[in-house]
């Protein structure tokens, strides 16, 4: 009943609020690969829930030129918006952005009804950093969904961070000595289509609870 309250309560609004995730994978060498799905209207409005979703085809009837400077405002927004924390000192990430499909986080296609940005990275924290958080800043529009997970362990820690909050600290693995054993081939990877889909699943139902919750508080 309770997640039913809060879904009606998103659905009050004009137009759904825009989300923001941020997956955090580290690697055995300590490295962390860092994933943003962003909503693009978080950078098109200034309060991006008067908007409605994107639709897929504004991203194919844009030029070469457009694409490449809304990819630069994507970046310029995560800049302003998020800062990733390893230990004492703050990393600047360099971003790759491509267009995907909202719903099915897949290269976007000309039949993919909504459009999100994924900005990508892999950085390598210091030596002596011993834990991660991430800081959003109290000028974003929207809270974060935080998913934070080893490689090499299936368990996802994810957490919602608010404006001017900073997320709990997540600790870094040690670095190995020698590379892990390789996994023996199998004809089919059904543990990896598991994971992928119990991360949408989580994702889902804890963005509809936040954005409930964070309009709620809005009011």
């Amino acid at each position: 009943m309770a997640l039913l309250f809060i879904l009606t309560a998103v659905r009050i609004q004009a137009h759904p609020i825009p989300t923001l995730v941020v997956e955090a994978v580290f690697h055995p060498d300590r490295t962390c690969e860092l994933k943003v799905n962003l909503d693009p209207r978080l950078f098109l409005h200034e309060v991006p829930s008067t908007l409605p979703p994107i639709p897929g085809s504004w991203w194919w009837d844009q030029s070469e030129a457009d694409r490449a400077a809304n990819q630069d405002r994507a970046r310029q927004y995560l800049a302003s918006t998020l800062q990733f924390v390893f230990g004492t000192s703050q990393t600047h990430p360099t971003w790759t952005v491509q267009a995907i499909d909202s719903t099915l986080t897949t290269a976007l296609s000309p039949t993919s009804a909504e459009v999100h940005l994924l900005a990508s990275c892999r950085v390598e924290p210091m030596a002596e950093a011993r834990e991660f958080k991430l800081a959003l800043a109290r000028s974003a529009a929207v809270p974060v969904i935080l998913l934070n997970s080893e490689l090499s362990n299936p368990k996802i820690t994810p957490q919602s961070v608010y404006p001017g909050e900073t997320s709990r600290a997540f600790p870094l693995p040690l670095k190995t000595t020698s590379p892990p054993e390789p996994a023996p081939i199998t004809p089919s990877t059904p543990q990896n289509d598991s994971s992928t889909l119990w991360r949408l699943v989580l994702t889902s139902v804890l963005l509809a609870g936040l954005a409930g919750v964070f309009w709620l508080t809005r009011r």
